[in-house]
């Protein structure tokens, strides 16, 4: 019962960990796509939907939070291109900033 804990806890840390990495290529990076291009892969709608919710990206990111979304439509995994969810997460973003 210890090993499906320290699993679960191993991966909440990676989801963390994972968070801090995009949100920082986001606000810092001067090409966000190229250096999120090998994390995509990597991304759980979860995550995603935590990105999109982050109120340090609304103030001053919702471009990149765009195009963001944006490459998340053409990815491989269903659950980020097929649900509307990242969508619903952005859109306070998009309005704030009347795009």
């Amino acid at each position: 019962m210890t090993t499906t804990n320290d699993a679960a806890a191993a991966a909440a840390l990676s989801e963390a960990q994972l968070l801090k990495t995009v949100t920082t290529i986001l606000t810092s990076h001067p090409d966000p796509y190229s250096a999120l291009k090998p994390l995509i892969q990597n991304l759980t709608l979860p995550t995603v939907l935590s990105v999109f919710s982050s109120t340090q990206l609304h103030r001053t990111n919702s471009a990149t939070l765009l195009s963001l979304f944006h490459i998340l439509r053409h990815s491989p995994h269903p659950s980020l291109s097929s649900s509307p969810e990242p969508l619903l997460a952005l859109l306070p973003a998009l309005l704030v900033h009347r795009r």
